[in-house]
């Protein structure tokens, strides 16, 4: 081993950066730095992965007996502490449809605190109910928008061309260019595709 060389350990042997001359050919990976160490008495620099300084997240439990434990005592957002729940940990509790043994089982963990107890079973309709809310509310508003599209479309002085443009009369510069014997009229855009009834545009 030279001390001038960097290696890298595979197999638990120290094997050295490709070198030509005394240029690395081999780089650092992004995630890699290197250390001095003694390795039979030669000091070497050794490549080792960066320590990661972000923090990491606890083990997210799937359990929906112990997601049920934390509904009201954590926080559903934010820094994750052991205590918290996880926005996916939240949907496993709404979705998971609860056996008696299960809601046993939560009232034993609980040490049998009545009100604790009911207050997680009114905390986890109260996400439920939220969520048909959502659903009834994006439904809603759907059919607004298609009723809204419906009538702007169907306005007295709006045309719809078969390319699926929409041609105000009011905006005609001049209607005299639709020639009374023709068959067709087409989309002013230019769409090749684009065309209309002359009897329905006027």
């Amino acid at each position: 081993m030279k001390t001038g060389h960097i290696y890298r350990e595979v197999n638990g042997q120290y094997v050295p950066f490709k070198t030509i001359g005394r240029i690395l050919a081999e780089k650092l990976q992004s995630n890699e730095e290197t250390k001095y160490a003694n390795v039979g008495g030669v000091m070497i620099r050794v490549v080792v992965p960066k320590l990661s300084n972000e923090p990491k997240e606890p083990p997210v439990s799937t359990d929906p007996v112990v997601i049920l434990q934390s509904l009201v005592t954590a926080r559903p957002y934010g820094n994750y502490t052991q205590d918290a729940l996880t926005p996916a940990q939240i949907n496993i509790a709404k979705s998971h449809e609860y056996s008696e043994e299960e809601f046993e089982l939560l009232l034993e963990r609980m040490n049998y605190d009545e009100q604790r107890y009911r207050t997680t079973l009114k905390r986890l309709e109260q996400l439920r109910n939220e969520d048909k809310s959502k659903a009834e509310q994006a439904l809603i508003e759907a059919k607004n928008t298609a009723s809204a599209k419906f009538f702007f479309e169907n306005l007295p002085n709006k045309r719809k061309f078969s390319c699926g443009h929409i041609f105000d009369r009011r905006n005609a510069f001049d209607q005299s260019r639709f020639k009374k014997d023709r068959e067709f009229v087409y989309c002013p855009h230019g769409c090749k595709d684009g065309k209309l009834l002359l009897g329905e545009l006027f």
